[in-house]
């Protein structure tokens, strides 16, 4: 066994004992670090701008710090800024630097990709970060359709310019799997292709932004019903024949093919076993300076109490318990292992 099979076998051991002994018995790999509630859009299948922060309720330059030392601390590989949309922050590439200073080896930003200029393309430059995610989500049609009018030029001007002018960043487009844009999956291939987007995320609309369980109207935009389910499936059966033909899909071929269940609703009765390391492998924190696990957020504040004793608290362990009897069907990208 060479070394990279062999610190494989020891990472998803030590993985494993941490979920059956509800202990972490190894760092986590990504923290999502979650800056701002703010956002410019207000895109169907996202409710996060319902709970707005206002600059004063976020923290401040100097806690975020804080608390990215104490992840560097931990021997995390990856902090993810998210939003909201993360541009609203002024201090952000302050932050983004501090972390590349603190030793982070992966500093990626999660973007709508509206707003550039050319003091961000500067400090994009200047800061050390890593990689981007752009969100794309159909052609300029179906993409308005869902972000709003004006918003799939823009994001496609962002792709273009950072391709340009900052090309030592990891460029990573996003598509979020839904109804409204299930024609528009294979197009969006094609142009990804002629835009030579090296890295292409596909994953599917997500209960955890939005409520839909009492919106007839999101639910006909986000869900797929059983007479489109052939689309679903051509549509899915083209991302893995792209993925074949040049590998840059992130994802297992076996996520991809369980896309097609979860919308159908039968995921829950495939025989594949979905582990969830969720809480073990990676944790989010939010603009408050809490632990958020799975929908819950945790009590303990870590500008206050330190981010080692909430990431081993006995309230983040209660919600391992928790997760660890979840029988709910998911494919959240964070969690699928």
């Amino acid at each position: 066994m060479n070394n990279a099979a062999l610190s494989r076998l020891k990472y998803i051991t030590k993985l494993k004992l941490s979920k059956i002994f509800n202990r972490s018995f190894l760092p986590p790999i990504e923290v999502l670090l979650t800056l701002t509630n703010r956002c410019n859009l207000r895109c169907t299948m996202c409710n996060f701008y319902k709970f707005e922060t206002k600059p004063s309720d976020e923290l401040t330059t100097e806690q975020f710090n804080s608390i990215v030392s104490q992840v560097a601390d931990l021997k995390v590989g990856t902090i993810v800024f998210s939003g909201g949309e993360p541009f609203l922050r002024d201090d952000l590439f302050e932050i983004i630097h501090f972390a590349t200073k603190c030793g982070i080896a992966n500093t990626v930003l999660l973007t709508n990709g509206t707003i550039i200029n050319e003091e961000i393309i500067r400090k994009i430059n200047e800061s050390g970060l890593k990689a981007i995610c752009i969100s794309i989500d159909g052609l300029e049609e179906a993409h308005d359709s869902i972000r709003g009018k004006g918003t799939f030029r823009k994001s496609i001007h962002f792709i273009e310019t950072l391709q340009k002018r900052c090309p030592q960043v990891a460029l990573n487009v996003t598509t979020t799997i839904m109804n409204r844009n299930l024609e528009d999956i294979p197009k969006l291939l094609s142009l990804y292709e002629k835009m030579k987007i090296k890295q292409i995320s596909f994953q599917p609309v997500i209960p955890d932004n939005t409520d839909w369980n009492n919106d007839n109207e999101k639910r006909q935009d986000l869900l797929v019903p059983q007479e489109r389910f052939p689309l679903l499936d051509y549509a899915i059966d083209e991302i893995i024949n792209y993925k074949k033909k040049n590998g840059i899909i992130i994802g297992s071929y076996s996520f991809l093919e369980l896309i097609k269940h979860y919308f159908k609703g039968d995921l829950g009765t495939m025989k594949r076993k979905l582990n969830c390391f969720e809480g073990f492998k990676r944790f989010t924190v939010t603009v408050g300076g809490r632990l958020w696990l799975c929908g819950t957020e945790m009590k303990l504040n870590i500008v206050e109490n330190g981010l080692r004793k909430c990431w081993d608290s006995s309230e983040v362990r209660k919600k391992r318990r928790a997760m660890l009897k979840c029988k709910l069907p998911c494919l959240q990208a964070c969690a699928f292992e």
